[in-house]
């Protein structure tokens, strides 16, 4: 749908988001529903819960962008479980968050890159330790 009859229907009276959000996020939000949302069924395989992608092919762009700040074993940020597990208990979060980034944090949305690389660095980063 256009993000502006989206936007309309987030601030309606079933909706009632007119007080909530703010004009970019709004604006946000529709672009996303509109143009952002991705089957993941095309890159994750429900019952195995594993990337459809090959680990290696495109395995530069996590240890050149993402081990940065999540280090090359997928450990380094110490407040949170170690990527591999993380990735392997939740394939879609997982490449939402490669896909858009992360809320609220520096971790940017790879989006551009295009599904084939992403689902590639999924599968990369599923194979990653789950402990440290």
């Amino acid at each position: 749908a256009d993000p502006a009859t989206i936007i309309s229907i987030l601030r309606d009276e079933n909706h009632r988001y007119g007080e909530v959000l703010s004009f970019q996020e709004f604006r946000d939000l529709a672009n996303f529903v509109s143009k952002g949302q991705v089957d993941m069924d095309r890159y994750i395989d429900r019952a195995s819960r594993l990337a459809k992608g090959d680990r290696t092919r495109h395995a530069k762009y996590y240890t050149t962008i993402c081990a940065t700040c999540h280090g090359a074993d997928g450990t380094m940020i110490i407040t949170a479980l170690p990527l591999g597990r993380i990735a392997r208990r939740d394939p879609w979060e997982t490449l939402h968050k490669i896909i858009n980034g992360h809320p609220d944090e520096a971790m940017p949305a790879l989006r551009v890159v295009g599904m084939e690389i992403l689902a590639d660095i999924l599968t990369y980063v599923q194979s990653l330790p789950p402990e440290r």
